[in-house]
């Protein structure tokens, strides 16, 4: 990969911009140009504004202090990026709110960690990566996330060492 012109683009959410540079800057690379909208009654509107065609596509979204707000920016640039004709997208989840959620332990409930989970596959993401613990995790959406949040399922991911 040489700078921009590469065959990967990373881009960024608005609770996640700051560790997306960090990330850019240690692979050596710009990150993408995308930008989120907030109207004034609450509705998110993005937009990526570059090509990404047969591009692969990583996307940082951190869910944490508002997390229904930046779960509803990574759904929404999700299906902007599979709209766009990305070759792959990456969904990279620092941290996930939601995991605390992942098993039924009452009845009545919803197990929103699988409900975030089959979002997340259905709006585009073709693989997730998440911090699982102490190392970074690579998992398939809905099949293999939801049983990867504690800790099951999880293959390793690899990054190149500087």
């Amino acid at each position: 990969m040489s700078g921009t012109d590469g065959i990967i683009r990373i881009f960024a959410g608005t609770a996640s911009k700051g560790f997306a540079q960090k990330m850019c800057d240690y692979l050596g690379t710009q990150m993408g140009d995308c930008s989120t909208i907030i109207f004034s009654e609450g509705n998110t509107f993005v937009r990526i504004n570059e090509s990404i065609r047969d591009k692969d596509v990583y996307f940082v979204q951190t869910l944490g202090l508002d997390p229904n707000n930046e779960f509803a920016e990574l759904l929404f640039f999700l299906d902007a990026f599979k709209r766009a004709s990305a070759n792959s997208v990456t969904a990279i989840i620092p941290y996930f709110s939601y995991a605390k959620g992942d098993k039924k332990d009452e009845p009545r409930v919803s197990i929103r960690a699988r409900v975030c989970a089959e979002c997340i596959e259905l709006a585009g993401a073709d693989r997730t990566v998440r911090h699982g613990g102490a190392a970074l995790r690579r998992a398939r959406p809905a099949q293999r996330t939801v049983a990867g949040v504690r800790g099951r399922g999880a293959v390793p991911l690899l990054l190149p060492r500087r």
